[in-house]
């Protein structure tokens, strides 16, 4: 694509956005997403300040997990080793659970970023097969 091409586009945003969206590179980039930038996408929504918090609480959590765990393999009795040992399997439970979620909102951004891509693809076909008035 020559720079003059590039300047056709930018009087013509519709073509940009047309292009865009049926560009085929641009469909595998998607499709090949890392982790880390799926991951940082939760973080610019309208709920950051709701991601930050509990990504707070879940280091904090961690914490508590490291400290039960090795307060577990110091523990001289019995009573104590099943006591730690429980907290150690309920905050292992607690982390997992945030885990999940958290992948469970980066598959939701991913997939409503492909619905509404699939909704500007129709429109523009829907605009581009109109009959004309």
């Amino acid at each position: 694509m020559s720079p003059s091409d590039d300047r056709e586009i930018q009087h013509n945003p519709e073509e940009k956005i047309f292009r865009d969206v049926f560009d085929e590179d641009l469909i595998d980039d998607v499709a090949a997403e890392s982790f880390f930038t799926r991951s940082r996408m939760i973080f610019s929504g309208r709920s950051k300040k709701i991601y930050w918090l509990l990504l707070l609480i879940y280091f904090a959590i961690l914490a508590v997990l490291v400290w039960t765990a090795v307060s577990f393999f110091q523990a001289d009795a019995i009573k104590d080793m099943v006591f730690w040992g429980i907290s150690t399997l309920f905050g292992g439970v607690v982390i997992v659970a945030f885990e999940l979620w958290f992948w469970m909102e980066m598959n939701r951004n991913s997939l409503l970023r492909e619905v509404k891509r699939l909704e500007l693809q129709v429109s523009l076909l829907r605009e581009e097969n109109k009959p004309d008035a």
